[in-house]
Order: structure tokens, then sequence, then C-alpha cells
């Protein structure tokens, strides 16, 4: 099922979640780098639904590859960040210094800037997951996998059951250290689960791990709100 750009944030102030945002410009953040601009341009929220964007200008000239430029850090987004992939128009808010710049916020001249893109399609719930699940592997997840040789993520969302399916291989240390498969498990789901519930109606949980050594896949299942409880070993 897809839904609009306005489920995300509110329509009455026009500003994104905080979480999203961090979300979007944490996905982007090593190709922004890489061009050299960082935090001068980033994804600060959305209105009308279209996302904003804001640019601050390195110096005072500017001309026609300053747009250029914009377009194509627009396009960073678009491509790495699944859930803009398919935007219709954007808004840049431009800011430059004036000449007696001082450090103070008020010494900006900005103007707003309009691209329109000729395809659009609206984002699914599993482009949406898929953004928070990098994002969950920048913050945490390579934490995991490269103190605890462990490895989580998120797998899909069902709308209909309200059901949200996660995934991951455990070791055999690090399943110990958390009192066993079903104190891994309670851990993992109270760690991962606030990522999603602002965007998810989660109602139930379908939790597979695979323990090593054993190479054993078990599925875990049950309500968001409770623990969950062990089904058996999946194929």
């Amino acid at each position: 099922m897809f839904w609009p750009l306005g489920r995300w944030f509110n329509l009455k102030t026009c500003v994104m979640s905080y979480e999203l945002v961090e979300v979007y410009n944490r996905i982007t953040w090593g190709t922004r780098k890489e061009y050299r601009v960082g935090d001068r341009f980033e994804y600060v929220g959305a209105g009308q639904d279209r996302p904003v964007f804001e640019y601050v200008l390195a110096d005072q000239d500017y001309g026609l590859e300053t747009f250029a430029e914009i377009k194509k850090l627009v396009d960073v987004y678009r491509k790495e960040v699944r859930s803009l992939a398919g935007i219709r128009q954007a808004k840049v808010v431009i800011k430059r210094k004036k000449a007696d710049y001082s450090g103070s916020a008020f010494n900006y001249i900005t103007w707003n800037y309009f691209i329109r893109f000729e395809t659009a399609f609206a984002p699914s719930d599993q482009d949406l997951l898929r953004d928070i699940g990098l994002y969950w592997m920048f913050t945490h997840g390579k934490f995991y996998n490269m103190s605890a040789q462990s490895t989580f993520g998120f797998r899909n969302y069902d709308r209909k059951l309200r059901l949200l399916r996660l995934r991951g291989t455990a070791s055999e240390s690090f399943t110990a250290k958390r009192g066993g498969p079903s104190g891994l498990v309670d851990y993992l789901v109270g760690f991962m689960l606030p990522y999603v519930r602002p965007y998810f109606d989660v109602q139930f949980i379908e939790f597979d791990i695979k323990f090593t050594p054993q190479d054993k896949i078990i599925r875990f299942a049950g309500f968001s709100d409770e623990p969950l409880l062990e089904i058996g070993e999946v194929g």
C-alpha cells in the first residue's frame, strides 16, 4: 500500500519528524562529504507534500553552476534515500551570507528555489523501512557486526496484518551475554522497535534469528508489547 508524504510530518506546522530528517541526512552523509558540501546542504523537513532542503553557499558568488550543483545534490537524496526516490518537486532554501557577515543567523539572505521532476511515484512502506534499516546499520548495526560478530535488521512490514518482521544472526557469545535466545530477542526488540513505531502501526512481531555455530534459524513471534514466544525452527 502507498501513502502520502504527509504521513510523516505534521501538516499544520509543516515540520517533519526530527528522527526521519536525521535518517535521511545520515544516509547521504558520505556522498555529500565526497562532494565537499557536508552539512551546508541538508534535508530539513517537508511542507505542502514536498521535501525541503537547505543550501548554504560557500561564498558570495553564485551562478548557473550553483543551480546545477543543487540539482546534483537533490539527486543524491533521490538515489540514496528510497523514500525520496519518486518525489515530484523539491524546495531548496538557498542561504547566502551578507557582505558584512558577523556570525549571526540574521546576516543571511535567503530565497527559495524549486526543482520539478518528470516522473514521480509514491513511496511504499518497504521503502521507508529500508531507509530506517540503513540508518540502524550506520548507527548501531555496525557495532554488533564488529564487536559481537552478529547482524540484525528489519525485514519487512505487512500493513494488513500490522506485522513487523525482523531477522538476524547471533553469535554464541553474544547470545549467552544476553541470557540466552529469549533474553537476546527481548533486548533486541526493545532496542529496535522505537525506530519504526512512530511511522508504522506495529501490533505483532516475527523475528527469525540464526544462532551460530548451530546455524539453526529459530522463529520468535507475538504481540509487540509482550515478550515474544519461541515458535520453533524454520527452513
